[in-house]
């Protein structure tokens, strides 16, 4: 028996398209609710709904993170399947740096020698070419007012804070910069600017824009602090 099939076997992984997924056997030391969001994204992966599947995936990337640490082999497998999800969507430049992190963990669990290894840097090579022949079209960060805040008669929902600053300027520069070092985190979530009054004090603060509930607030704002970047959740 290959040690590649060993490997699959003892964790309960398997390839499927590209995309390593879960058996429906629950995996030693892996909790049930991580063993069932596997099989969720492993079925929306064969029916070919990747675009469901990613939520779904990020789900599961939290709670492997958790329960594995963020640099487990068995968290460089959901990385994986995460790159290729975005990859599927056509989200180049998301899935390149997963595809990227995946290969560094992998490398460490497995040898750099690995099949795994060497088809997961294969793939993120194949991500940043094709990246690279994307126009960028980034859109202005928001900057959300006081007045707009005052004026909004529904509560407002819950986010992550990644900064506050007295300059706009410096507000912005760091929000860019977020943005480029924390792409793969965000997967897509837009940030903004929101501007507060503390008596004649104005103060910009970078956070996401509202994320909805509590637990989503939370969830995201784990991973961002795996990364060292610090962050808080505010409603």
């Amino acid at each position: 028996m290959s040690i590649t099939l060993r490997l699959r076997q003892k964790c309960g992984l398997w390839i499927v398209a590209g995309l390593i997924a879960f058996a429906p056997a629950l995996a030693q030391g892996q909790s049930v609710a991580l063993t069932r969001l596997h099989r969720e994204g492993a079925a929306l992966f064969k029916a070919g709904n990747f675009k469901a599947a990613i939520p779904i995936t990020e789900q599961a990337l939290a709670l492997s993170e958790r329960e594995f640490g963020p640099n487990g082999s068995r968290t460089g497998f959901v990385l994986k399947n995460l790159a290729g999800l975005k990859e599927k969507t056509g989200d180049f430049r998301a899935a390149e740096p997963l595809y990227r992190r995946a290969a560094a963990i992998l490398s460490a669990t497995l040898g750099a020698n690995h099949a795994i290894v060497r088809e997961t840097d294969a793939q993120a090579a194949r991500a940043a070419e094709q990246a690279r022949k994307q126009p960028v079209t980034l859109e202005r960060i928001k900057l959300t007012p006081p007045s707009a805040v005052r004026n909004k008669q529904k509560p407002l929902g819950w986010s992550v804070q990644l900064g506050a600053f007295a300059l706009l300027k410096n507000a912005n520069r760091e929000a860019e910069k977020l943005r480029v070092s924390l792409a793969d985190v965000l997967g897509g979530i837009p940030l903004e600017i929101r501007e507060t009054l503390d008596g004649k004090q104005h103060w910009y603060r970078v956070r996401t824009l509202s994320l909805g509930d509590r637990k989503t607030a939370r969830r995201l704002c784990a991973r961002i602090k795996a990364t060292r970047q610090p962050c808080f959740i505010i409603r």
